[in-house]
């Protein structure tokens, strides 16, 4: 075979190489049959093999069936019309056909001028261009049935059912929700607290106790997809302030309570006890109020909040459950302390638990202890 063609680089790597080599040693050999069937299986792992379509062409050539030669020629420079090797074979052959049409036109006039050639059914019982189009019609037919698949797949999982959809619309704070929701509270902080969502960024970041609050749970990359679906949820209503997110969700199998991870990404220090206190407590409400709008079936949540600060580990924050009637009492102008007390179970990392609840856990150090400004 001619390799001097300027073809782009073929896929197949060494198994098409090698097999177009043998191709061309039984081409050489005139072994007609055995080539044909080896450049087939090139064609087979790479129906865009422009140096099978080219080596088909001349074991036609060799055979002196140049009709079928010229269709591999041709197949050959639409795929890689810069060929000039390939186009002067074309030409050849075309010269070729011409020179042997006008002597057959001159003995039996009646004859068309090119006719197709019997060793054409050898290529699979059908001619070259209609075994290239049946291989993109394979291609094609296999190409909607992976999608058909993978569509079945995606509404019908397999473990458990996705939760029920919903939506949450925005409103006023305090303002009563749609039948069966609950309404969402006002959250403003006091006037002597920094927005919510931010927090200001001290010269040395403190060092905290790290209990552990958060609930054993499965890694984030096991989650079910009912589990992934309600992080979804619960992130594109944009309740959360910019720097938490939902690092794991676990639904109880009796579908009716759920624990959530909350993970705040904290750039730079916290200096004020107040701030990050209303921080969590809002978003903890927020993610429980997002839950529960999102599935009706879900009773109680179960909330883990945690800040990560650099490349330290999480660092437990807050830990507590809520349960949907209590949250239905949720009214527009309670204050933090007032919304951490509809937790039950609270756990809080030394120095952020409110005035009027429990004492926070013993710990070594107080790094969140209130000051004489607070």
């Amino acid at each position: 075979m001619d390799t001097s063609s300027s073809a782009p680089a073929q896929s197949g790597g060494k198994d098409a190489e090698a097999l177009l080599a043998a191709a061309n040693l039984a081409r050489m050999r005139r072994r007609w049959q055995e080539a044909e069937s080896l450049c087939v299986e090139v064609m087979r792992q790479d129906p865009n093999n422009i140096h099978a379509h080219s080596l088909l062409g001349d074991i036609y050539r060799d055979q002196n069936r140049l009709h079928d030669a010229r269709q591999w020629y041709q197949m050959a420079l639409d795929l890689n019309p810069e060929s000039a090797t390939d186009r002067a074979k074309l030409t050849e052959i075309e010269r070729m056909e011409a020179r042997l049409s006008g002597a057959n036109a001159a003995s039996a006039p009646s004859a068309p001028p090119h006719s197709p050639q019997v060793g054409t059914q050898k290529l699979l019982g059908a001619s070259p261009v209609t075994w290239v189009r049946a291989l993109t019609v394979i291609s094609v037919v296999f190409a909607l049935a992976a999608f058909a698949l993978i569509a079945y797949l995606w509404r019908n999982p397999a473990r458990k059912p996705p939760i029920p959809t919903g939506t949450i619309a925005a409103r006023p704070s305090g303002s009563p929700g749609p039948q069966g929701t609950i309404p969402m509270p006002n959250m403003t902080p006091p006037s002597s607290t920094l927005p919510p969502g931010t927090l200001p960024s001290p010269a040395t970041p403190p060092s905290m106790p790290a209990p552990s609050l958060s609930p054993p749970g499965a890694p984030e990359g096991t989650m079910t997809d009912q589990e992934i679906s309600i992080r979804d949820h619960i992130h594109r209503q944009g309740v959360l302030s910019p720097e938490t997110s939902v690092s794991l969700v676990t639904v109880d199998p009796n579908q009716q309570s759920v624990s959530l991870t909350l993970t705040r990404v904290q750039r730079g220090a916290v200096t004020s006890t107040a701030v990050l206190r209303d921080t969590v407590i809002r978003d903890s409400i927020q993610a429980a109020q997002a839950l529960f709008y999102a599935g009706s079936q879900f009773q109680r949540v179960r909330i883990s909040y945690r800040m990560s600060m650099d490349s330290n580990r999480p660092i437990p924050l807050f830990s507590g459950d809520l349960d949907r009637a209590a949250a239905q009492n949720i009214q527009g102008g309670m204050d933090t302390d007032q919304l951490a007390n509809l937790f039950t179970n609270p756990q809080w990392a030394q120095g952020l638990a409110p005035r009027t609840t429990l004492p926070p856990m013993p710990g070594e150090n107080d790094p969140y202890a209130p000051d004489s400004n607070q």
